[in-house]
């Protein structure tokens, strides 16, 4: 029988392969949130380092790492979303791939990012990851992710917002989650940051954290 990891992961490959193209030309739009990125990820980047990026959708992120002379490699779980990438990013080592099936060397990367990733999986998945990066993540690199800030906790399976036929899988983190997440993870924060989505009241909270 599919367990719930396999389960989820079926459901989000799906649902991110059919939302890629909008993803993509929604993304092209969004200039004020590449530069606020951009401002962002050069405080933690230097040219010639090695940067992991773990759901990278449509490369936009990879772009903006390769600019700064980053060596790159991405782990994208949806094939769709990896020829945007491809195409935005053609210097990246792309890995088609659930990134819990995937190994790296130990102490490979300076950098890992995982942006609005951890919302797609469970609190005991996060758990699995965050220790995998812990390894993965060079003596004095950085793990960056961020999500939205929630008052309650929850898991569960929802339509998307413009289209009822495409189902995904959510998980809503309170502020206190997200650090009990760091800290068991044997991680400590160096920097959050807080940005408010425009158009609604959602809050995503980025968190820089070192081993």
């Amino acid at each position: 029988t599919m367990n719930k990891h396999e389960n989820i992961i079926n459901v989000n490959r799906k649902a991110y392969n059919q939302l890629a193209q909008e993803f993509n030309s929604r993304d092209e739009r969004l200039e004020s949130y590449e530069k606020e990125l951009y401002t962002y990820i050069s405080n933690y980047v230097k040219n010639g380092d090695d940067v992991l990026e773990i759901g990278s959708g449509t490369g936009r992120l990879l772009q903006i790492l390769e600019r700064l002379g980053c060596r790159t490699t991405a782990v994208e779980l949806s094939e769709e979303m990896c020829k945007f990438s491809k195409k935005n990013s053609p210097n990246t080592i792309l890995i088609n791939q659930d990134i819990l099936s995937v190994n790296f060397f130990d102490k490979q990367f300076d950098v890992i990012c995982g942006l609005a990733l951890i919302h797609t999986m469970t609190f005991q998945d996060a758990t699995v990851l965050l220790k995998k990066v812990g390894t993965w993540l060079k003596e004095n690199g950085t793990f960056i992710f961020d999500t939205i800030e929630y008052r309650e906790s929850k898991e569960f399976f929802m339509k998307t917002w413009v289209h009822n036929d495409i189902v995904k899988f959510r998980k809503q983190y309170t502020k206190h989650e997200l650090e009990e997440l760091i800290y068991s993870s044997g991680f400590k924060i160096s920097n959050i940051s807080l940005l408010k989505e425009e158009n609604n009241n959602k809050v995503w909270i980025r968190f820089a954290c070192k081993r």
